[in-house]
Formats: C-alpha cells, structure tokens, sequence
C-alpha cells in the first residue's frame, strides 16, 4: 500500500481490525490469516512514514501473531490496540534531520511494546518510544509526542469505525470461528484474506 502527499488509505480487515495508511506512507502485508483460529497471523511492514493501527481479534486475541516490522529498525508488538506506528526515513545528504530517523510508535489504547536489537521498551496509553537506526543506541520512552502526529481530517471517521468494529467484533470472531470448523479438511490451510480498501483525501 502507498499514499501520496495528499492521500490515506483505510482498510477494514477481516478480523474486523481497521489500518490508516498515512499521506506519503508505504505499508507492506507479509502475512495476513484470520481465521478465528491458532493460525491467525498479521505480519506487517511499515517501509516509509506512518499508520494508525486499530486491531481486531487477531491482536486481541493472539497478540503474539501480530507484529509489525518497523523500517527493518525495530519490531512492534501489541496487546490488543489502537496504536500509531511511524518510520522516519534518514535524509538525503546535506539535509538537517527534523527528527532523528529510527522507528517510532504511539499508543492510544492498550498497550505495545518496541523490540530493538539493544533492547526493548514498554508503552502504554498516550506514550510514545522511539527506535533509532544506530544499533548501538537503546530503544526509549519519549518524554513527549513528537509533532509529526497530526491527526488527519479523517480523524473522527476512524472513530467512528472504531466504535462500530469493537461492537461487532466478538460476533464476528464466532461467526468465522464456525465457518472455520465447518470447513472440509482439505480447505483448511492458511491463506491471505480479502480486505477492503476506502481511500480519502487528507
């Protein structure tokens, strides 16, 4: 998935988990299974720029099967959440840095967690932890929400989304969880799922 200066891209899953992608963002799905069973799996590849994740049952329900591979700095982990992951790309040569370049993530609900090769840090709602490239440097709790989290026009839709996916989301983990039994032996592997792409402006 890729976005422009002046687009977002929302996708509604299939475990009833909702994704804005952010204006100029690359996002990549490198494993996607919801079937309401132990094989649920999200596998995700943020390249460039930022998301904001809302998870479904997946990450409510398998948290360990859902992670997200930030800029291939550092991985991001949920317990169930409505989270903002973010990579900032170093910049080109002769250029000042507006923040320093690494893999970021802010929580809005629930808890993640920013898993670097020195090291590991805990957030929890309304933090934000920073991943840099140098792998020498320790993952750490930012003292503040950096500025380049601006909410999106779209902010109070995503909202609303959320509120809608959270009251369905129990039934339609059942729902699938049978779909799931019922299904003969040979059908029973896993697989990518659809998703259903919505763009908007900025």
């Amino acid at each position: 998935m890729v976005t422009g200066h002046d687009g977002e891209l929302h996708a509604h899953m299939e475990d009833e988990g909702y994704i804005a992608v952010r204006p100029n963002a690359r996002l990549k799905i490198n494993a996607y299974s919801a079937r309401a069973d132990k094989s649920d799996n999200v596998a995700l590849a943020l390249l460039k720029g930022s998301i904001r994740s809302i998870t479904g049952w997946v990450g409510k329900k398998n948290p360990r099967n859902y992670r997200i591979d930030a800029g291939g700095v550092a991985t991001i982990g949920i317990r169930g959440t409505d989270h903002e992951p973010a990579v900032i790309l170093a910049p080109e040569r002769d250029e000042a840095p507006s923040v320093p370049p690494g893999a970021y993530d802010k929580v809005n609900a629930g808890n993640t967690y920013i898993q670097h090769p020195n090291g590991t840090v805990e957030l929890g709602p309304n933090q934000a932890g920073f991943a840099p490239h140098d792998l020498k440097a320790q993952p750490r709790l930012l003292d503040k929400i950096p500025e380049f989290y601006r909410p999106t026009k779209n902010e109070s839709r995503i909202e609303r989304r959320h509120a809608e996916l959270e009251r369905q989301l129990e039934r339609k983990f059942q729902e699938r969880s049978e779909r799931t039994k019922s299904e003969p032996e040979h059908k029973i592997e896993r697989r990518h799922t659809d998703v259903i792409h919505e763009r908007h402006k900025k």
